[in-house]
């Protein structure tokens, strides 16, 4: 799950030690000088088969969310050149959280949800790059979205999902 920074000249990306291993090393690598650059190392819980979805924003921040070993994933922010700042864990409770992937570049806030396998409900959640606030949107039926697309102005976000290896595609 690689990442392109907004200015297009450095990627982000997520190795994991094994491939069944929940250790991450979060690196970014220089398009032009092919430089590799270790940020951090992260251990999560998540699926073996995906790694973590992750948005890479204006102000140099890499977002993305993992579960720490508790029982709840949140978002969480890193900076993508300065080593001495630590991660940042953006949301807490009792809830998971999940960024949605996106291909955008100059987003001003992100789409998260959050998934209850009870009702097969997910509650869709925006989260505030600037003011670091976030607000509940509205509740979802049915599955997991995947991606998040933005209008033009940012205004109006489209949930959608990718063929799951459960069943068929997600409605956007």
């Amino acid at each position: 799950n690689e990442i392109v920074s907004p200015q297009k000249d450095k990627i982000a990306y997520f190795n994991r030690d094994s491939p069944t291993s929940q250790h991450y090393q979060l690196y970014v690598a220089d398009i032009h000088s092919s430089q590799t650059t270790f940020l951090t190392s992260i251990q999560t819980s998540i699926s073996s088969f995906f790694s973590p979805y992750s948005f890479w924003a204006l102000d140099d921040y890499i977002y993305f969310t993992m579960n720490n070993g508790t029982d709840y994933s949140h978002l969480y922010k890193v900076h993508s050149s300065n080593t001495e700042i630590p991660i940042n864990q953006l949301t807490d409770g009792d809830r998971n959280f999940w960024l949605l992937g996106s291909y955008s570049t100059d987003l001003d806030k992100l789409a998260l949800l959050s998934y209850n396998d009870a009702d097969s409900l997910s509650d869709l959640w925006i989260y505030e790059l600037e003011t670091n606030q976030l607000s509940y949107i509205d509740t979802i039926q049915g599955k997991i979205g995947f991606m998040q697309t933005w209008s033009n102005d940012n205004s109006k976000v489209a949930i959608g999902s990718a063929y799951s290896l459960w069943g068929g595609f997600a409605p956007i």
